[in-house]
């Protein structure tokens, strides 16, 4: 007789269990959902700046022919540009990430 009641209980616990888990889910998402609606338009607002002109008119190239000999050989010793891509491809990975996960993961 036990057997029936410990049953249905066990089943009512699990249901509550679902439906509160349920509710934080939809909770979590509301959130996420509100920090779209209101960062999208300040990250779109940020976004729309443009750079400075002083930043416009240099490139790595012609700050990097600037530089000493010795410097320079030991930049190309030190295969510079490789590592700066590596670096690149690094952020570029983990932004895109971030993308499409939705900030999640």
């Amino acid at each position: 007789m036990d057997g029936w009641l410990t049953t249905i209980t066990d089943w009512i616990i699990g249901l509550v269990k679902a439906i509160i888990g349920f509710i934080a889910d939809l909770v979590a998402d509301v959130v996420v959902w509100v920090l779209d609606l209101i960062l999208g338009p300040i990250g779109d607002l940020i976004g729309s700046i443009g750079a400075p002109s002083f930043m416009q008119s240099y490139n790595f190239g012609s700050l990097l022919s600037g530089l000493p000999p010795f410097a320079q050989y030991i930049i190309s010793q030190a295969n510079l540009g490789a590592a700066l891509a590596v670096i690149g491809a690094g952020v570029s990975f983990n932004l895109l990430r971030k993308l499409f996960t939705l900030g999640q993961w």
